[in-house]
């Protein structure tokens, strides 16, 4: 009989609020809306990065078949498809496609620039050419072939020696 005095009972306990989950809304906009552009700027930065490590590994490929196959191996940029192929130059000159899956990219958003480059000018026919002795470019030029990916401030960097025909991948940001 003494406990009846000290119990109470709680009603309206038992949830939130109408304001308590207003409250909680209005911080998770606030928070959702300071981090989402930087959300989409690493976005937009993994894809540039995912297009010229691609380009980068069939310009790597274009190499090892060249050397492999004994026969000139052309890395070309389409624009129009935007997207790179690979095609085996035969003995009698003609340009034969490789068909197999490792011998295009998959094709790259309009929203990136892809450039080719040799000694500081653009390359008009947007290839580079390996040669079964490991080399790559044209005939008695040599200077290194650069493929410059970028999206805005967002630049990637891809360095074919001509020479060696290493290939060599870097990041920074575009020029303002």
């Amino acid at each position: 009989m003494g406990n009846r005095g000290t119990t109470t009972s709680r009603i309206g306990s038992k949830g939130f609020t109408l304001i308590e989950l207003l409250f909680v809304c209005v911080i998770l906009a606030l928070l959702l809306a300071g981090v989402l552009p930087r959300f989409q700027g690493t976005l937009q930065r993994l894809r540039v990065e995912r297009a010229a490590f691609e380009l980068t590994q069939l310009l790597r490929y274009a190499h090892e078949r060249a050397v492999t196959e004994a026969q000139a191996v052309v890395w070309t940029w389409d624009e129009a498809s935007r997207q790179v192929r690979l095609e085996m130059i035969e003995d009698d000159g003609d340009a034969v496609p490789l068909q197999e899956r490792m011998a295009h990219s998959a094709p790259v958003g309009t929203d990136l620039s892809v450039e080719l480059s040799v000694a500081g000018q653009a390359v008009d026919c947007r290839c580079v050419r390996f040669s079964p002795d490991g080399t790559s470019g044209e005939e008695g030029l040599r200077e290194p072939t650069l493929v410059t990916v970028a999206s805005g401030e967002l630049r990637y960097l891809v360095t074919v020696d001509a020479t060696t025909s290493q290939v060599a991948l870097s990041a920074g940001r575009a020029a303002r």
